[in-house]
């Protein structure tokens, strides 16, 4: 059994991957999204610094700032649907991992027919 001073001591490190599928699924979960942009989210801390592909972050003390494009369909109001997703986002990275998100920036890339979509699927 760890006692308290090895306990304190302990890190936990979540993976940029980890985040990036925090931020898709958030934002797959929105009613009007279509798609998230076939690019990776870009996931930056407070100090500029691109955290690349495998890199850990660390959950102690650190915020982010959440870049992500996306696509959303005909018919929905493009900027409340941009609205909810950075507020799934905020909310999901926060009560998953903790971390303080400080600003989810959504890039609307594309607008889907929704009957088109609905058709290449049949």
């Amino acid at each position: 059994m760890a006692n308290e001073n090895e306990a304190s001591k302990s890190n936990v490190v979540i993976s940029s991957e980890v985040v990036s599928k925090i931020i898709k699924t958030s934002a797959l979960e929105t009613e009007g999204v279509a798609y998230v942009s076939n690019q990776a989210p870009a996931i930056r801390n407070v100090l500029g610094k691109k955290v690349a592909k495998g890199a850990g972050l660390k959950t102690e003390g650190e915020s982010l700032d959440v870049n992500v494009g996306l696509a959303v369909y005909s018919g929905y109001d493009v900027v409340e649907v941009s609205k909810k997703v950075q507020g799934k986002i905020r909310d999901n990275i926060d009560s998953m991992t903790g971390i303080d998100c400080v600003s989810v920036n959504i890039d609307v890339t594309d607008i889907v027919l929704k009957e088109r979509a609905e058709a290449e699927v049949e």
